[in-house]
């Protein structure tokens, strides 16, 4: 019988030290205030649309806005997860995927926001 180890070993966890763990957590807590923040902001353009007579333009940014919940809450905690995979693996720091998205889906409602206000 031959002791040679699979081609492929799975690679080692390490407990990383429990600053980086908490640093990442609160990273992670931090995209959830920001989603949270950003789906009552929805509900309030939800809300503005029915005072100013059911306007299509507030609409959309209301659903813009929840739909920029729904991203930063997966791909939040996405990003969680592969930082501190590679914090147990000692593997260099993976980079968000969410702040190219996420930054067009916020121009995007303020240009919104001010073309309502320019045009209404």
């Amino acid at each position: 019988m031959s002791s040679q180890p699979p081609a492929t070993a799975p690679e080692k966890d390490e407990e990383p030290d429990y600053r980086f763990t908490l640093a990442n957590e609160r990273t992670f807590l931090a995209w959830m205030r920001t989603a949270l923040a950003t789906l009552a902001a929805g509900l309030v353009f939800d809300q503005l649309s029915d005072y100013f007579g059911g306007s299509k333009l507030i609409e959309g940014l209301s659903v813009l806005m929840m739909c920029m919940t729904v991203s930063m809450s997966f791909l939040g905690y996405k990003h969680w997860s592969r930082v501190q995979k590679a914090m147990r693996r000692s593997a260099p720091l993976p980079r968000s995927p969410m702040l190219l998205p996420l930054t067009s889906m916020l121009i995007a409602a303020a240009i919104s926001c001010i073309l309502y206000v320019v045009l209404k």
